[in-house]
């Protein structure tokens, strides 16, 4: 994003003795700007020894990050019987027969 905060030339077309002329640095303000979109700012601001002011701003509008997507592609849904559940899967789960509960 610091492509777009460049220090930006003044002058008032004058020769010396009477020139203002020089460069305004940069002021950049990202704080606003995440992975979803925000707005960051530039600022330039010159005030001289004789009291001039000149400014500028830029608002530069962040779009979101792409959403993600997988990279491979997900199993398709499948249906399966209790016996060809595998045996990790069945170690912790609990249920009742309405006479007793079992652990298998």
């Amino acid at each position: 994003m610091s492509v777009f905060a460049i220090p930006l030339e003044f002058s008032n077309g004058e020769v010396r003795p009477c020139a203002r002329e020089g460069i305004i640095p940069p002021v950049l303000n990202t704080s606003g700007v995440t992975l979803c979109g925000g707005t960051a700012t530039v600022n330039w601001t010159l005030k001289d020894a004789c009291n001039f002011t000149l400014t500028a701003d830029q608002i530069i509008t962040v779009l979101p990050a792409p959403q993600a997507a997988f990279i491979n592609v997900p199993p398709a849904s499948i249906q399966i019987s209790c016996e060809d559940v595998p045996r990790l899967y069945l170690r912790h789960w609990i249920y009742t027969s309405g006479e007793q509960d079992f652990v298998v």
